[in-house]
């Protein structure tokens, strides 16, 4: 039996939850789409597809912002114990209180190397290093932003958008409105994290757990 084994159940919980959160989000976009109106037909090119119809942003339901936070607090705590397994693997069981660290930037990983990774060796050390946010690591950035935000400051900001595209092809017309245009609408609902510019919650959280269930393997080999 493997001794992360406690890491990858609060793994596969996250990914529980995390279908929820989609199946959640999918309801949420059907509903929301059957309410969305635009004309078949138009006399005249728009501009923009957007000008075709309006679609305005709409909050998700506390339900899954909650959700979010769980599944990001949740992988959050599958690589806490991965540290903590790691540290007895290298220097025997302790009383040590490790944490995986999320840091942006090296002093701030420095700081933190004597306390959060106390009794790992120097090459485990290097390994959690390159999954730093200010070594390029993306998704541990991410991580922390929305598992600190949640245990912290309040629900993660979850709203739903749509991205959308008009194809408009032309259609005989009449003496006086000779040339008509069909619609055709491209519609793809997305939930987002309204923090700065947006970015794809379903999306990240999905990056997220493949980078932490790839981190898990490979330390995973150490136990064999």
């Amino acid at each position: 039996m493997s001794s992360l084994l406690h890491a990858y159940i609060r793994v596969r919980w996250a990914h529980k939850q995390l279908k929820d959160l989609d199946s959640l989000c999918s309801k949420r976009a059907r509903v929301i789409k059957a309410k969305v109106h635009y004309p078949k037909v138009v006399e005249k090119l728009p501009k923009h597809s957007r000008d075709l119809f309006s679609v305005p942003s709409s909050r998700m339901p506390y339900l899954s912002q909650i959700l979010a936070g769980q599944i990001a607090n949740g992988f959050r705590s599958a690589l806490d114990y991965l540290v903590g397994r790691v540290a007895e693997l290298d220097s025997g069981p302790s009383k040590r209180r490790t944490q995986f660290p999320i840091e942006s930037c090296a002093e701030g990983f420095l700081r933190r190397k004597s306390t959060f990774l106390k009794g790992l060796n120097t090459a485990h050390i290097a390994v959690i290093e390159r999954l730093q946010p200010y070594n390029g690591c993306a998704w541990t950035g991410r991580l922390a932003e929305l598992s600190n935000l949640d245990k912290h400051n309040a629900l993660i900001p979850a709203k739903m958008d749509f991205l959308y595209s008009g194809i408009l092809d032309p259609i005989k017309g009449t003496k006086a409105r000779p040339r008509h245009y069909k619609v055709r609408m491209h519609i793809t609902p997305t939930v987002y994290v309204g923090i700065g510019n947006g970015y794809p919650l379903v999306e990240t959280l999905r990056k997220i757990g493949t980078g932490v269930a790839q981190t898990l393997t490979y330390f995973d080999a150490e136990f064999k």
